[in-house]
C-alpha cells in the first residue's frame, strides 16, 4: 500500500479522485505529452535503407529470421479477454485474409514479427464493412508497409495529436500518380499532407511498436542502432573485394631508374616490396625516378 500511495499521490489510493485544479468537471488534468524529441532528436535512419541492409547483409537478414521464426515455432495463442467471446475470435481469425495478399492468421503474425524488429514498427490495417443490419464491423486485418507509413504531421515535423494526446491518424505514401483515398483530415487539426500521401484515420491503423523510446511515440528495431556499422562493413568488404580483383587479374610492375641514372640491386629490392604492399596500403614511396606500369592479362576460352 505504501508504494501505491506514492505513486497515485493519494493516501487512500483511489486512482478514481480527480484532480481538484481540473479544467473540465469529471476530467482528469494531465501535462501535455511531448510529440517531438525536440531539439536533440537523433536522424532516423529511412526505412527504405534498413529494408536494403536486411537484403543485402547476410547476418540481418539470419537476425531478424531468428525474431520471425522462434516466436512461431514455440507456438501461440490468440485468446479473448471476456472468455465467452473466444469462440467469436477464433472464428474471425480463421477467416483473416481476404483482403491483401495475407492468406491466412499464420502469414499476418509472421509478417509483424518480421516488421518491428526490421522498422521498428509493424502496422495492419483494421478492415471494415457493413453488416446486413447495417451496423460497422471489423472484417479483416491486412498488413501495410511500414515504409509507406507515418504519423501525421504538421508543417514543423510534430505529430498531430488529439485532446486526448493519441496521434490523430497516420499517412500513407501511395504515389503521385495513385488513384487511393484516404480519410478525411478532422476540421481544426493541422496536418501537413504531401501530394503523394493520403490521411487515415487512428481507428484504421494498429501500430505494433518493437521498442518504445524518448515521448512514445516513437519506436527502433533491431537492426538501426547497428546501422552504420553494418554499411562500414559492407563498404570496407567490397574494397576489398575489388582491391583481389585487380590484383588477381593484373600484373603491376616498375621501371626504376632511366638513361642517367641506373638503379642499384636494393633500390630494386625497396621498390619491389613497396609494390607487394600495395594490396594492403594506399601510399608507397619509390626512390630513384620509378614508371609504374600494368601488364594486362588476356584469357583465351578454349571451346
Amino acid at each position: 500500500m505504501g508504494f501505491w500511495t506514492e505513486f497515485s499521490g493519494f493516501r487512500s489510493a483511489s486512482f478514481a479522485a480527480e484532480r481538484k485544479d481540473a479544467d473540465v468537471p469529471g476530467k482528469p488534468k494531465v501535462a501535455p505529452t511531448a510529440t517531438s524529441d525536440g531539439p536533440d532528436s537523433r536522424a532516423r535512419v529511412e526505412r527504405k535503407k534498413l529494408e536494403t541492409i536486411y537484403l543485402t547483409d547476410p547476418q540481418t537478414f539470419n537476425q531478424i529470421d531468428l525474431y520471425t521464426t522462434i516466436p512461431l515455432q514455440a507456438g501461440y495463442q490468440i485468446k479473448a479477454i471476456n472468455k465467452g467471446s473466444q469462440r467469436q475470435y477464433e472464428e474471425f481469425f480463421a477467416g483473416v485474409g481476404k483482403y491483401g495478399l495475407v492468406s491466412g492468421e499464420k502469414q499476418l503474425v509472421s509478417r509483424l514479427l518480421h516488421d518491428a524488429p526490421l522498422y521498428g514498427y509493424a502496422y495492419v490495417e483494421r478492415v471494415f464493412g457493413i453488416d446486413e443490419y447495417n451496423k460497422v464491423r471489423l472484417v479483416d486485418f491486412k498488413p501495410v508497409d511500414a515504409k509507406l507509413m507515418d504519423y501525421a504531421r504538421d508543417s514543423n515535423g510534430i505529430i498531430v495529436v488529439d485532446e486526448n494526446q493519441k496521434p490523430i491518424g497516420y499517412t500513407m505514401k501511395v504515389g503521385m500518380n495513385s488513384r487511393a483515398r484516404g480519410d478525411p483530415i478532422p476540421k481544426g487539426y493541422p496536418v501537413n499532407l504531401d501530394m503523394d500521401k493520403v490521411f487515415i484515420m487512428e481507428e484504421r491503423i494498429a501500430c505494433i511498436f518493437f521498442k518504445q523510446y524518448g515521448n512514445g511515440f516513437e519506436s527502433i528495431g533491431a537492426i538501426e542502432p547497428a546501422y552504420l556499422d553494418i554499411e562500414r562493413k559492407q563498404k570496407i568488404k567490397n574494397t576489398y573485394a575489388n582491391s583481389i580483383n585487380n590484383n588477381a587479374d593484373y600484373k603491376t610492375y616498375a621501371i626504376v631508374g632511366d638513361a642517367q641514372r641506373a638503379a642499384s640491386k636494393q633500390v630494386m629490392e625497396n621498390t619491389l616490396n613497396a609494390l607487394r604492399n600495395f594490396s594492403a596500403n594506399r601510399f608507397a614511396v619509390f626512390p630513384y625516378p620509378t614508371q609504374l606500369e600494368v601488364l594486362k592479362t588476356e584469357y583465351i576460352h578454349h571451346k
